[in-house]
């Protein structure tokens, strides 16, 4: 039997089925090994989750590539499809109006949102709420250049006056978790769509 002692960190990666399964099948020295290349590879993207309460969350990312593609990401319709929801239509513009679905297969909502402020390649915030729920919350995403990185700060505020259980906290957390630690990540430093929803 082999005890493997892992930081906690490691396990905010991700890889925790990918740590299940090394240890399944036998060979322990050679998965692991694999396994660790592509941790600490990836290990210096992780999220950090600066703070999450009921009412508001706040992750922290940096990124290897330039401002300017981050915040292309982030604004510009046919790139945010990729990694974000796919949304029919939206401008990075005061008072654009956007909807857009998102869910589970069997549990679809509508989500309503309005662009309230906008500085360009450093700020972008909307409104966020569903239609026929009760609730209003805010998103922003600002950008930071540091060294080589670009530092993506994501805030989602608001979150306490929701009272659908589907709209907690914690799941919301979940949701951004992915999104920006997997699929911006992805997208932005490898150029793959892990959007499936």
């Amino acid at each position: 039997m082999l005890t493997l002692i892992f930081p906690l960190k490691l396990l905010y990666i991700g890889r925790q089925k990918e740590l299940i399964d090394c240890c399944k099948n036998g060979h322990y020295a050679e998965n692991l090994s694999i396994l660790s290349s592509r941790i600490f590879t990836n290990f210096k993207y992780a999220a950090i989750t600066i703070k999450v309460n009921k009412d508001h969350i706040v992750i922290e990312q940096a990124f290897n590539v330039p401002l300017e593609k981050v915040w292309r990401a982030i604004s510009e319709r046919e790139l945010m499809s990729q990694w974000f929801f796919n949304i029919p239509e939206f401008e990075a513009k005061l008072g654009y109006k956007f909807q857009f679905e998102g869910g589970e297969e069997h549990k679809r909502y509508t989500h309503e949102c309005e662009v309230l402020e906008l500085a360009y390649k450093e700020r972008l915030k909307f409104s966020w709420r569903y239609t026929g729920e009760i609730g209003l919350s805010f998103v922003s995403f600002h950008l930071t250049a540091k060294n080589d990185q670009t530092i993506v700060t994501l805030r989602h505020e608001g979150l306490a006056s929701f009272t659908n259980p589907d709209f907690t906290s914690e799941k919301f957390k979940m949701g951004w978790d992915y999104l920006i630690k997997e699929s911006l990540h992805t997208f932005l430093h490898e150029g793959k769509a892990l959007r499936y929803w």
